[in-house]
């Protein structure tokens, strides 16, 4: 992913990056709700405005994800050539898949805060209810239907809401259920019309 980004993106990512591990560090040692802004510019070298500039809220330092953008630029171009659940396969098992093996520590990191503190929770279930809405916008585009019609909406949200709920699972199994049985769970359950197996 990195070689195809500019030297100025890489920078923003690496401190975005390095910003996000000093707020983990520091939100698993004092807790979310007694950590400042303040506290993880100081910790990580940069200003508080930086920290509000790249992330917006305390919450978004846990729930920002350095993949999203690819995925969803690889959903866009995997629908110009298949259909949705096809395409949104090929996209879960090249970039979520990815991210999950070199990156499968800090995910857990951000699942534990996130499932232990309930603003961390609302924010990343606003977050999902987004991506949602730019995927459910993608399919429309591709399928010649309008981002508000009720069979794209449901389609979008089923996805990401079983995709929620996989990682739901996978936290609450202490992490021991298969990753690829994790990522691609969600799609068999659609592809099947949310048929129990």
């Amino acid at each position: 992913m990195s070689e195809d980004l500019g030297l100025r993106e890489r920078k923003r990512l690496s401190a975005m990056r390095r910003i996000q591990t000093a707020a983990l560090d520091l939100f698993e040692q004092h807790g979310f709700d007694e950590v400042t802004i303040e506290r993880i510019a100081e910790v990580s070298e940069v200003s508080p405005s930086s920290v509000y500039r790249y992330f917006g809220t305390k919450e978004a330092l846990v729930i920002w994800d350095e993949y999203d953008p690819a995925a969803l630029a690889a959903i866009v171009a995997e629908l110009d050539r298949h259909e949705p659940i096809e395409a949104i396969r090929r996209v879960v098992s090249a970039v979520m898949l990815e991210a999950f093996a070199s990156d499968a520590e800090r995910i857990r990191r951000r699942l534990r805060l996130a499932y232990r503190y309930p603003s961390i929770e609302a924010a990343s279930a606003q977050q999902a209810y987004e991506m949602a809405g730019l995927i459910g916008g993608v399919i429309a585009h591709n399928t010649g239907r309008t981002p508000d019609d009720l069979d794209v909406q449901v389609f979008a949200h089923a996805f990401v809401g079983g995709l929620l709920g996989a990682l739901r699972h996978w936290h609450a199994s202490g992490f021991t259920t298969d990753v690829q049985d994790i990522v691609e769970r969600p799609l068999r359950v659609l592809e099947h019309g949310l048929q129990l197996d």
